[in-house]
């Protein structure tokens, strides 16, 4: 009998949603980002660090996890690539937060095309640690599409910040639960961009990180209306550089040769992790001017490689 994947986090949902609702409560229109980060840290820190006194230390470090959060979701920065996760890895982040998710599919579709994600992330060739910040996220998009589509029949505390109209609210139910997601798997993944992981001998620092990543953004997404700011590499080249990321192309001045001059790079401060002997991030110049659906799924190959990551 085939068994369905089991979500190994499945304990944090109480966590998560308690959290949503402790925002809701607390905050008003008239509240800032920094209100937001206080409630967050007065929400967390009692239940994975419950000392008293509380070190101000401790403090200043959940807040600061908050705080870049924040700024990462607001930078673009997993969509630019720029938070360390490798080629697979990326793929799955991509469908998580990308078209299929926000677009594509039907809102009632929706808990079942994350479902379905997370049951392929188990079937991937991944070790238990490059599960962990997937299913994290998984995990967030499952309980906050219930916990939204809960909440736009019956608001309670967030009718303070919901549309009048209903059915606005529930059209935005795809966009506001990806960016919960997105903000857990930035949160999961702070060692790699230098942000501070609060200590606790009880659990990892990435599931906190996840948590408050999660809340942080889920709820700041529909409270103040956050959206991703365009992103250099986009202007430059006219597609969002998740549509235009290539690993393992090789060309002289990239770890290779083969390719002579029709590579070249979109961005060289940081290495593929799976290929090092291969350059940063290319793009190839005469396909530069395509639209992104252009590239969707499907991509220019060179030596048997799919230089175009999968956006679905």
């Amino acid at each position: 009998m085939t068994e369905k994947t089991l979500n190994p986090y499945k304990g944090l949902t109480t966590i998560l949603t308690g959290g949503m609702d402790r925002v809701a409560q607390q905050l008003t229109i008239q509240s800032t980002v920094d209100d937001l980060v206080d409630e967050v840290y007065g929400y967390i820190q009692p239940i994975f660090y419950n000392v008293t006194p509380v070190p101000e230390q401790l403090k200043i470090q959940i807040k600061s996890v908050a705080y870049n959060v924040i700024n990462a979701y607001n930078n673009g920065m997993l969509r630019s690539g720029l938070i360390e996760y490798n080629t697979s890895q990326m793929n799955f982040c991509s469908m998580m937060i990308g078209y299929n998710t926000t677009v594509l599919s039907p809102v009632n579709a929706m808990r079942s095309w994350i479902e379905d994600i997370e049951d392929n992330i188990t079937k991937a060739d991944f070790i238990i640690s490059e599960q962990t910040p997937l299913l994290l996220g998984t995990l967030t998009g499952t309980e906050l599409y219930d916990y939204w589509d809960t909440k736009v029949s019956t608001p309670g505390d967030w009718s303070t910040f919901f549309q009048t109209n209903s059915s606005e609210n529930y059209a935005n139910i795809p966009h506001w639960t990806s960016a919960g997601m997105e903000g857990a798997l930035i949160g999961a993944n702070t060692s790699p961009l230098g942000l501070i992981s609060p200590d606790t001998e009880l659990i990892s620092t990435d599931i906190v990180s996840a948590i408050i990543g999660a809340i942080t953004v889920g709820a700041g997404k529909v409270i103040f209306k956050w959206i991703p700011r365009i992103q250099p590499i986009t202007v430059s080249t006219g597609l969002p550089l998740s549509a235009i990321r290539v690993y393992g192309a090789s060309g002289t001045g990239f770890g290779g040769t083969g390719d002579g001059d029709d590579w070249a790079p979109a961005r060289d401060t940081r290495r593929n992790p799976i290929n090092k002997g291969a350059g940063d991030i290319k793009y190839k110049k005469d396909e530069i001017n395509k639209t992104r659906d252009e590239h969707n799924n499907s991509g220019p190959t060179y030596g048997g490689r799919d230089y175009w990551v999968n956006i679905p």
